[in-house]
């Protein structure tokens, strides 16, 4: 099997949850930058430094599986928590960055 075998397969598994959190590491850097300057309230804001910490090794594991000569699918069964972390993380920073942009376009609402 060629170097996309992996990635192929977990479209095929994980059909939107791969792509949104292959995405994670850059739209949890996108809510960082754009709620910088955000005043702090009685809640505090998510932050994702130790989720993007712990979901680090799905990427490392990806490519060095698709790397790897011998592919088996069992091979990446360890990886499918991270996914799913790395999605349902990123589908929150994404939430947080558009309420925030949407907020700043349209201070009094909708």
């Amino acid at each position: 099997e060629g170097p996309g075998y992996y990635l192929r397969n977990l479209l095929l598994n994980h059909n939107l949850a791969t792509p949104i959190s292959l995405c994670f590491p850059f739209v949890a850097l996108a809510h960082r930058l754009v709620c910088i300057g955000r005043s702090q309230t009685s809640t505090r804001r998510p932050e994702y430094g130790r989720l993007v910490r712990a979901y680090a090794p799905f990427p490392l594991a990806l490519t060095f599986f698709s790397l790897v000569a011998h592919k088996e699918e069992r091979f990446m069964y360890p990886a499918y928590p991270l996914i799913l972390t790395g999605f349902g993380a990123a589908l929150s920073a994404g939430r947080g960055v558009v309420v925030h942009a949407a907020k700043r376009l349209a201070p009094d609402g909708f």
